[in-house]
């Protein structure tokens, strides 16, 4: 999708989705998933995203084809 997914030694992964963070956590939170927008640590298109199971985790990938 050419987004930037920054390495991570946690449960979860700091992506930058190339456009307003908030707008994405809307969209994907209407479609059941929830992600924390980083707006405010001063990142304006970053999302912080859990690690989750397989299914859950190809959830949010396909949630995020369809939103991006």
């Amino acid at each position: 999708m050419g987004l930037t997914c920054y390495r991570s030694s946690a449960n979860f992964v700091m992506v930058d989705v190339g456009r307003d963070a908030d707008l994405v956590f809307g969209e994907l939170l209407k479609k059941g998933i929830i992600v924390r927008p980083l707006k405010g640590q001063g990142v304006e298109t970053g999302l912080r995203i859990t690690v989750g199971l397989m299914e859950e985790n190809r959830l949010l990938i396909r949630a995020l084809k369809d939103i991006l």
